[in-house]
C-alpha cells in the first residue's frame, strides 16, 4: 500500500517536473532572436527549470512525510500471536467469529509451538549429526537423542525404530517440506 502510495506521488512529481520543462522550452524558443537575446533566455529558462525543481522537491518532501505519519499507526500495532497478546482485541474488532478462532488458536497454542519446535530440529540437526556418525531420534515422549551408528544398528535390527511422517497445522495436514522422522519405539 505504501508503495501505491509512493509510485503515485513519484509519478505525480514526474509529471510536474515534465509540465514544466515543455512549457520552459515552449516559453523560452524563439525563432530570429540575436545571441545576447538568446543568452538571456537560455538564463531565464534555467531559473524557471531550477526553480520549478524546488518547487516539486519540497511538494514531494511533503508528501511522502504525509504517508510516512498515515502508516505510523499500522506499524504501532499491538501483537497479537496464535491467539494471545494485547492486539487481539483490537484485530477481531468485536467480531464473534474472529474472537472464536483466537480462542481456539489460544487453545492450541502448545500443540504449535511442539509442531514448530519439531519442524526446526528435523530441518536443521540430523544432516549434521550424521555428518559427525550420529543418528537423531526421536523418543517416544517427544524429545530427541543421538545414537552412534553401531547403535542404531543394534535398535533397528530389534526392530525398535520407526518412521514417523511429519503434519502441520495442528496435525491436519502433511509437512512435506520434511523428512520422515525416525522413532525409537519402547
Amino acid at each position: 500500500m505504501v508503495y501505491q502510495r509512493l509510485s503515485r506521488i513519484s509519478g505525480v512529481s514526474l509529471g510536474l517536473l515534465l509540465g514544466a520543462h515543455i512549457l520552459g522550452t515552449a516559453d523560452c524558443l524563439v525563432f530570429g532572436t540575436t545571441k545576447t537575446e538568446q543568452a538571456s533566455a537560455l538564463q531565464g529558462r534555467r531559473d524557471f527549470v531550477q526553480r520549478t525543481l524546488m518547487g516539486s522537491a519540497s511538494i514531494l518532501g511533503s508528501l511522502c512525510t504525509t504517508v510516512d505519519d498515515a502508516n505510523a499507526a499500522v506499524l504501532q500495532s499491538k501483537p497479537c500471536a496464535l491467539g494471545e497478546g494485547d492486539g487481539c482485541a483490537d484485530i477481531a474488532e468485536g467480531n464473534e467469529f474472529i474472537k472464536s478462532l483466537q480462542e481456539k488458536s489460544a487453545a492450541k497454542k502448545d500443540v504449535y509451538v511442539k509442531e514448530a519446535l519439531d519442524a526446526y530440529n528435523m530441518k536443521n540437526y540430523p544432516d549434521f549429526f550424521q555428518s559427525i556418525g550420529k543418528v537423531m531420534v526421536k523418543k517416544s515422549d517427544g524429545t530427541f537423542a543421538t545414537f552412534s551408528e553401531e547403535e542404531f544398528g543394534k535398535f533397528k535390527a530389534a526392530g525398535r525404530i520407526g518412521l514417523e511422517y511429519p503434519r502441520a497445522m495442528g496435525g491436519k495436514v502433511p509437512d512435506m517440506t520434511q523428512k520422515p522422522i525416525l522413532v525409537l519405539k519402547d
